[in-house]
């Protein structure tokens, strides 16, 4: 053979070998074998680091190598024995397939998977006590749990990935056996896009976990924009430790949806968490304790065995997006305990057993929306609810007729040992229905506050002060139960209900200049004190007008005060109190602030006013009366 043919056969036969080469691999991509998949074929148990042990096919030759950050491990009936971790790894992915039978042991090694995360099926994963994590934007579920037998670390199980997809399956527990080994699962992804993060935490047998952990965030989330992770599926979840709901860094939001997860130690809710729909079921027997630093709570409910505590530890304030205490005893923050809610038409707040401590905090009830329809919340009480400072703000600020309204029901009542405010946070319109609100402290009303049909009970010791900077008080009718002390008005206060009564039973009451107006009746009782005028200037004096019937003035002193120049209140006449029936009856006893006097008639308007007039300097005199 000539040199020239010899060469062509050794060229040809050097093409022949590439193609068959490239129909192997071919071949091997469409068995769904991956060039980085590592598989364990040891018989017997040894150790991880040999590269002995790992084949690139299922029960294949030894000798692939150990498999690398590149790699995926999978164990699978190709390898029946069981593996020992002898060195820290880090893979692509771990697979523990249905028909592998060993146990993997982690002891006290770390274990870092990237895109592949961790999926098991079969056999036994045994934790140790090092780290594990799972972290980048995996390609499938980053954490499944479908059969076999799983062990968590007694560290950290992390799963923190990059957030480059809007949804994505966080973890799924659909079958197997799941063991905490009192080590904390982290959920800790970290996002930086315009549209809300989502990743599913999808539990279909009952969870029961030492710690859980919402970490991470969407760093360019607004109100309705973060990481957010979202339980569901049949099965339930237990924390028999503590849970905490934090945005890692200032910038990063976090949101927990859905489900309910019930905590038996204590909580923590720190800096950028955005609360919503997850329900935490405080349910421990034994005392337990949350901070709250920063940030928005989602739906918190308290179920314990009676005589047992869930008490702040570091909570100035609490924010959170509804309320249940059903047993055990409940302590309110120092500051402000907010309440939010923003599915429509649901109990925003629930009280039906155990026991409510106001903590001297104030109640605030700050759902703030815009939207198209009405929007309703409940505020349920089977038991009374003490508080000390009770504030109704928030609103629907989407336009007319679509106020948000919050409704109160139950046999409990509502005391409110310090103040009551009812104003809106913004340009939102609120009403207050249902039930009736005793209150101890000052009332304030204020711009957005739209009525309602709550009725409210004065029964301070005290003065207590009567203000309005806008809107309409709650249109029920009102009592005065004052075992001491006057109501005091600051501004101007009308209770403008068309059907609206004032009982005034006892205690007195200081317009100052201002006008009160009743809607309809007022009656006034034995026990009413004194009604207080002051005469301001030429033309202001505290005035009492009542739309409907005034009865009973018999029952009160009058009591004079004049702040105006005697100048100002020459020739004068002042009306102090009008109603739409003759009288028929006077003041028991007049008081004049010294020197002053003046003249107090019953005639005008067909006896149906009380004026004052002739108002002067008077070192010693007489007092009219005119009947």
């Amino acid at each position: 053979m000539s040199a020239w043919a010899d060469s062509r056969r050794r060229v040809v036969g050097w093409r022949i070998g590439v193609l068959y080469a490239g129909f192997g691999v071919l071949a091997m991509i469409g068995n769904g074998v991956k060039a980085a998949d590592r598989f364990w074929i040891a018989a017997a148990e040894t150790n991880w680091n040999n590269a002995s042990h790992w084949s690139t096919v299922s029960g294949g030759a030894g000798g692939a190598g150990v498999p690398g950050s590149a790699d995926r491990a999978i164990f699978d009936t190709g390898g029946a024995g069981n593996c020992l971790l002898d060195v820290a790894i880090n893979l692509q992915g771990l697979r523990l397939e249905s028909d592998y039978a060993g146990v993997v042991v982690q002891s006290g090694n770390t274990i870092a998977l990237g895109i592949q995360g961790f999926y098991q099926a079969g056999g036994t994963f045994q934790g140790g006590s090092a780290a594990i994590t799972v972290t980048d934007d995996t390609a499938g579920t980053a954490f499944t749990l479908a059969g076999g037998s799983f062990t968590s670390t007694s560290a950290r199980l992390t799963i923190a990935l990059s957030g480059n997809t809007s949804t994505h399956t966080i973890f799924d527990y659909s079958g197997g056996a799941f063991a905490h080994n009192n080590g904390t699962l982290r959920f800790a992804t970290t996002a930086a896009i315009a549209n809300d993060y989502t990743e599913a935490f999808l539990v279909s047998l009952p969870l029961v976990l030492h710690h859980l952990e919402y970490m991470g965030g969407n760093s360019n989330s607004g109100r309705y924009r973060g990481y957010a992770l979202t339980l569901s599926g049949s099965g339930s979840v237990l924390v028999e430790g503590n849970f905490t709901l934090q945005g890692n860094t200032s910038s990063h939001g976090v949101i927990a949806m859905g489900g309910t997860i019930a905590v038996q130690g204590n909580i923590t809710v720190g800096s950028r968490a955005m609360g919503s729909t997850t329900t935490l079921l405080v349910n421990g027997s034994g005392n337990q304790t949350y901070t709250a630093t920063g940030g928005r709570w989602p739906r918190l409910t308290v179920d314990k065995p009676a005589g047992t505590t869930f008490t702040p530890l570091d909570a100035p304030n609490l924010n959170t997006y509804g309320f249940r205490l059903l047993s055990g005893d409940f302590t309110a923050p120092t500051g402000t305990f907010s309440l939010i809610e923003e599915q429509a038409n649901v109990d925003i707040f629930t009280f039906t057993g155990g026991n409510y401590f106001h903590n001297d905090g104030t109640l605030r009830f700050a759902m703030a929306t815009s939207v198209v329809n009405a929007r309703t919340h409940s505020i349920v009480l089977s038991e009374p609810l003490i508080v000390s400072n009770l504030v109704f703000t928030g609103g629907n600020s989407s336009g007319h007729n679509t106020t948000y309204a919050l409704s109160v029901s139950g046999s409990g009542a509502v005391q409110a040992l310090g103040d009551f405010t009812m104003v809106n946070s913004g340009s939102g319109t609120l009403v207050l229905n249902g039930g009736e609100i005793e209150v101890q402290g000052d009332i304030a009303i204020g711009t957005g506050a739209t009525g309602g049909t709550t009725q409210l009970k004065l029964a301070g010791r005290g003065d207590q002060y009567l203000s309005r900077t806008g809107g309409t008080a709650p249109v029920g009718s009102w009592t005065l139960a004052k075992e001491s002390g006057q109501v005091v008005l600051d501004t101007a206060f009308p209770l403008s209900g068309a059907s609206q009564d004032v009982a005034w039973n006892s205690g007195g009451i200081n317009l100052s200049s201002n006008t009160f107006t009743i809607g309809r009746h007022l009656t006034i009782g034995a026990g009413a004190k004194a009604l207080g005028v002051t005469v301001a200037d030429a033309l202001t004096a505290g005035r009492l007008t009542v739309n409907g019937t005034a009865s009973g003035i018999d029952n009160l002193d009058l009591d004079i005060q004049v702040d105006a120049d005697r100048t100002e209140t020459e020739g004068q006449t002042y009306t102090l109190l009008s109603n739409n029936t003759a009288l028929n009856s006077a003041f028991h006893s007049i008081k004049w602030s010294a020197p002053w006097k003046g003249t107090v008639a019953y005639s005008d308007n067909a006896g149906k006013n009380v004026t004052l007039s002739d108002v002067r300097f008077a070192v010693s005199g007489t007092i009219f009366i005119c009947m």
